[in-house]
């Protein structure tokens, strides 16, 4: 009966044990931030000190934001035009989720409206300039196979041509077949050398484009 019972507490212990890792390796449970802005659609930008408006926001409200489990506070700076930018350092609750609603103060200053709607659009630039630049892997990958089907139609008609400069009979079937071939892999290498061209290049220009509208 005594074994019986060491055994129960035995695993009681490894099991509470195992618990104790498995919290220690987590950490703190992690915490969560309703954020709620009017009006909607602001941008949040998150415990950074001097946010660029032109990037990507962290998050667009209402949305729920995660934080640390051992962070009690969260800076958001919040951005949308026509509203006066506004930073906050909200002080989390201590459940594991917070709920804040903040009303955005209306500018009239024109300039600075003016100001706001430049940055969204070089933002906009931005995002197209990435998507350009992960749309020219497209052409640039179809260029890379047009090569290596160059090459490959080129080997093959080297081996024709070989074949038909060292070939003592000079007419028969096989003879017209290795000419027949030797002109359709060397037409083939030429059509493509034509489409790797014109990936590389439209690839290229894609690419290019991309990179001077995402500064």
């Amino acid at each position: 009966m005594k074994k019986i019972i060491w055994s129960i507490l035995l695993i009681a212990f490894c099991a509470f044990a195992s618990e104790n890792d498995s919290i220690s390796e987590k950490g703190v449970p992690q915490r969560y931030l309703k954020l709620l802005t009017n009006p909607l659609d602001a941008d949040a930008f998150i415990n950074t000190s001097n946010p660029d408006f032109a990037s990507d926001p962290d998050y667009t409200l209402p949305d729920i934001i995660e934080v640390p489990g051992n962070e009690d506070h969260i800076i958001v700076t919040l951005f949308r035009p026509e509203y006066a930018d506004t930073t906050i350092d909200i002080r989390l609750s201590t459940k594991d989720t917070s709920y804040l609603n903040v009303s955005l103060r209306q500018t009239y200053d024109i300039q600075e409206t003016q100001k706001q709607n430049k940055i969204v659009a070089h933002r906009i630039r931005r995002q197209i300039g990435h998507r350009l630049m992960l749309v020219s892997t497209i052409p640039l990958a179809a260029g890379g196979v047009a090569a290596l089907i160059a090459k490959h139609e080129i080997d093959l008609s080297k081996d024709n041509k070989k074949y038909i400069e060292n070939s003592r009979i000079q007419n028969g079937d096989s003879y017209q077949n290795e000419i027949d071939e030797f002109s359709d892999h060397k037409s083939n290498a030429k059509t493509a050398k034509k489409a790797m061209f014109a990936g590389l290049i439209a690839g290229g220009i894609i690419l290019t484009t991309g990179i001077i509208l995402s500064f």
